[in-house]
């Protein structure tokens, strides 16, 4: 499988990079689905049913004055074998002290785990951190740590509040950097974001987690056990869709197989599917 993937998207010299990533269960990520119907989509897909192939794709943008990073990868901090990221990175030539903005969609860990080092320190010591406003308050408020797990608010304390006095909240439909704007996605967390890139005619979404299979496409309403709220990703799914398909963008899906998850969105009936890039 490739390391980094290059590519350019009008004037934004792009590079997503493969900090990791794990194996899935059918179980957990269509927990609605009708048995038969699943094992006819799987079928279909040439899946195992407990090995669904999950990458975890970040995506540097230089924009000829900024190089923005969307998400920072898991980076090991919940053993879960990320890390990849920062020596990647480093192999194509980019230190993490020229990454100018560092834009996190929402607090899971594979998001956020390459925020800080082991010391605590900011991996990207130069960078402006960005992250949507109802987002880092619901993962900050102690009131939330206190009810999840021990190792999801260790990994939060760990990787996220660090960077408290040093982030920049935004609300949806805020400009990250010039041509790079913030996507109202809500469901997968409660503030959770997409962004969308524009540089020339060209145009690119980044959907994040709103979806976390292409399987998810033909079935929009097929919740995985990550979602926060089930009836607000589906729509949240169906209008991202639209979107892509009115303003044919191409589109990244940070979980999407194989890597680097990059490809178009296409109306398919009452549904949609997934076609990569070749």
């Amino acid at each position: 499988m490739e390391d980094t993937h290059h590519f350019q998207l009008g004037g934004f010299r792009c590079l997503a990079v493969n900090d990791g990533g794990l194996s899935g269960r059918a179980s957990a990520l269509f927990t609605n689905a009708p048995e038969d119907a699943l094992q006819a989509a799987l079928m279909r897909h040439e899946l195992t049913a407990d090995a669904l192939p999950s990458p975890w794709t970040c995506l540097l943008m230089d924009t000829g004055s900024q190089r923005v990073l969307i998400d920072t990868g898991e980076n090991n901090a919940g053993n879960l074998g990320g890390g990849r990221l920062v020596p990647r990175l480093r192999a194509a030539g980019i230190s993490p002290e020229s990454v100018d903005v560092v834009f996190l969609t929402h607090g899971h860990g594979d998001h956020i785990g390459g925020n800080v080092d082991a010391q605590g320190r900011a991996t990207f010591p130069n960078a402006r951190y960005v992250m949507g406003r109802t987002e880092w308050e619901y993962w900050t408020a102690e009131a939330n740590l206190a009810t999840m797990s021990t190792w999801a608010a260790r990994l939060v304390r760990r990787c996220l509040l660090p960077l408290a006095g040093r982030v920049t909240l935004v609300e949806p439909g805020s400009e990250i950097a010039p041509g790079i704007r913030a996507v109202d996605a809500p469901g997968h967390t409660v503030g959770h974001l997409a962004v969308e890139i524009v540089s020339g005619s060209e145009r690119l979404l980044h959907v994040a987690d709103a979806f976390l299979h292409p399987i998810h496409l033909e079935h929009p309403d097929w919740m995985a056990a990550y979602d926060a709220d089930a009836a607000q990703t589906v729509e949240t799914r169906r209008a991202l869709c639209r979107r892509a398909v009115a303003s044919d963008a191409l589109v990244l899906a940070f979980h999407f197989d194989p890597f680097p998850g990059l490809g178009r969105i296409v109306a398919d009936g009452a549904a949609w599917r997934w076609v990569p890039l070749p």
